[in-house]
């Protein structure tokens, strides 16, 4: 009957052995007739012995240079101790788990939550090639040739490409798979997304008269940007998403402060954008206009702010006064 398993870890926590337990004590070494056999050159010859007594797993250094370790806990030759509650020790360079039949399995946890809306890589090209030339007609011309449209989806083509090939690359090399569609449909599906949200805010600030939604383009590009960056790595390492998500938010957090303090003290203001340059026609716009008299009164009332910035940047460039 199998009482145990010790199962030889690997750098990311997998078991690249494992070795059965049919009896207490079980010996661990470089010795052959060690009941687990490592190939470990700081390992002793009979280097532990692994020993259940009243359901207590304990573990006893044999005759080693480098004895045991766990968090928080090193043993040396001849010592005995309970193992830790994860039953992970290393020893000299490899790490051990021990895990007994009677030991409560964890729930299998989901490799990736499956998103609410699942569209096929297929459809997401389609969509995002027709609102690449659908924007490319609006803010084109009667002169723009059919090629144009036609340059545009290639670079759109090659960069997504070369982005999930990238990525592919990456999940081969840490997950020993090639994933490019999935890759693919996380940067179709963001591209999507960002190439709607920075057109649809501007219309929103003009429609709504609220110029901050506009302003605010810069910032939600930079969110969309980190959290795909978020889905790629999470494809690769599911089991950090967590860390993943915290560390996607810090860089953002960390960007736009940066970015606004680096504006305001060039500008003085947090955002370059000073006018909604995006219009729609005036059947759409839902806030009340504004009477000529108050925008004549609001445009004098600049005048002074303007002349006190050009004279602030004609004495710091040493330019000659009129």
């Amino acid at each position: 009957m199998k009482l145990a398993v010790i199962e030889v870890l690997d750098r990311d926590g997998h078991a690249r052995q494992s070795v059965p337990v049919l009896k207490w004590p079980a010996t661990i070494g470089r010795a052959v007739e060690c009941d687990v056999l490592l190939d470990d050159a700081f390992v002793a010859a009979h280097h532990a012995t692994i020993d259940e007594a009243d359901g207590v797993l304990a573990l006893e250094v044999g005759d080693s240079v480098n004895g045991a370790e766990w968090p928080g806990r090193r043993l040396s030759a001849g010592a005995r101790a309970a193992l830790p509650p994860d039953g992970i020790v290393l020893l000299g360079t490899t790490r051990l788990r021990v895990r007994r039949a009677a030991d409560a399995l964890a729930p299998e946890r989901p490799l990736l939550p499956e998103p609410r809306v699942r569209l096929p890589l297929w459809t997401l090209l389609a969509t995002l090639m027709v609102w690449s030339i659908a924007l490319d007609w609006l803010r084109g011309d009667p002169t723009t040739r059919l090629t144009d449209y036609g340059t545009s989806l290639l670079a759109i083509g090659i960069v997504l490409v070369g982005w999930a090939g990238m990525w592919a690359l990456l999940s081969k090399l840490f997950r020993h798979r090639f994933e490019f569609r999935p890759h693919a449909r996380i940067a179709a599906g963001y591209l999507l997304v960002s190439d709607l949200l920075v057109s649809a805010l501007p219309l929103a600030a003009f429609m709504l008269g609220i110029p901050l939604l506009s302003r605010l383009s810069g910032l939600a590009l930079g969110a969309l940007v980190c959290a795909m960056l978020a889905a790629h790595v999470r494809r690769i390492v599911p089991a950090h998403r967590v860390l993943i998500a915290g560390v996607m938010a810090a860089l953002f957090a960390g960007g736009a402060v940066v970015t606004l303090t680096h504006t305001y003290q060039t500008t003085e203001r947090y955002f370059s954008e000073l006018y909604v340059s995006t219009f729609t026609p005036p059947a759409l716009r839902l806030c009340t206009g504004v009477a000529p008299a108050q925008f004549l009164d609001e445009a004098r009332a600049l005048k002074p702010v303007l002349d006190e910035h050009a004279r602030s940047d004609r004495f710091n460039s040493n330019e000659p006064w009129e």
